[in-house]
């Protein structure tokens, strides 16, 4: 029987080369492409959501958005950077941030498109 990989001093130095060796197709190893993939992902909608509730309820109670604890600080921090990226790049698909939560920030008042 020989062994499934080569030994190290036979090893490939390169993908195409490892192909080669393994009998293995390209498309059992290729990566997603970044096109392919979902700009939010889904697990990520939950926490956002959590995060917007507990700052806005936050704002309403007490008229400000000085969070406590760390998590939130930054939290809102990355929010207020991801909204100038989303306003800065003219809501294109490249920002962090969609539409939809862009107005949200906004509604609350977390955000203002003053540069």
């Amino acid at each position: 029987l020989q062994p499934l990989t080569p030994s190290p001093a036979d090893a490939p130095t390169n993908a195409g080369a490892f192909l080669r060796a393994t009998g293995l197709k390209p498309s059992v190893y290729a990566a997603p492409r970044l096109s392919d993939r979902p700009t939010v992902l889904p697990n990520h909608d939950a926490k956002w959501e959590a995060n917007f509730e507990a700052v806005k309820q936050h704002k309403e109670y007490y008229g400000d958005f000085n969070v406590p604890g760390n998590y939130l600080k930054r939290w809102v921090d990355s929010q207020r950077t991801h909204y100038q990226d989303y306003i800065r790049r003219d809501r294109k698909d490249t920002s962090m941030l969609n539409e939809y939560r862009a107005m949200k920030l906004e509604e609350i008042g977390l955000v203002t498109t003053k540069a």
